[in-house]
């Protein structure tokens, strides 16, 4: 009986791996391949393959005073830091040319990322794009405010879920023979 129970949940547990898709990099290629229109692209759920953080730093005037002989000066700092965790699900708002595209990982104004190509060959992922990078930190416009990516964020790419399906057609007659 233990057997019987064994090969049961060994075949569902095949039956539950075989339906699930895998996240793969969504490349130059595959754009081009399936022919994917603006619209085909914003219907199509990514994600993002490793977490991405935007900091940004404030300093704010710095103060002065007296207290019982010293002087005391200070300085005040603010950290503001958006985490967009590994996996995060996010979809194309826009798509601004034919190696870009907008992606956005939560809803609101101006929280769209850039992800794009420019390299053929192996490394033709859709990476996270900045306008200018900086010691790898990119220096972005996030929510109408400038925010620089955490290092090696551009190593950051694109996954999406791909599902080959076969369809196969099986006609079939019996022949049932010839007699004189």
């Amino acid at each position: 009986m233990k057997k019987y129970r064994s090969l049961l949940l060994i075949g569902l547990a095949g039956l539950v791996l075989n339906g699930c898709s895998p996240k793969i990099p969504f490349t130059q290629t595959i754009r081009e391949q399936y022919k994917l229109s603006e619209n085909d692209l914003k219907a199509l759920q990514f994600y993002n393959s490793h977490e991405i953080v935007l900091n940004r730093a404030q300093r704010s005037a710095q103060e002065q005073e007296l207290v019982e002989g010293t002087l005391t000066i200070t300085n005040d700092r603010s950290l503001e830091q958006i985490v967009i965790k590994i996996g995060t699900p996010g979809v194309v708002l826009k798509v601004p040319g034919t190696t870009t595209l907008g992606v956005s990982f939560e809803v609101g104004d101006g929280t769209t990322l850039v992800f794009g190509t420019s390299a053929k060959g192996d490394n033709e992922r859709y990476s996270l794009m900045a306008p200018e990078w900086e010691n790898n930190r990119g220096k972005i416009q996030y929510a109408g405010k400038t925010y620089y990516t955490s290092r090696r964020s551009g190593d950051t790419h694109l996954l999406f879920k791909m599902q080959r399906l076969s369809k196969y057609i099986k006609k079939q007659r019996v022949v049932k023979g010839r007699k004189i």
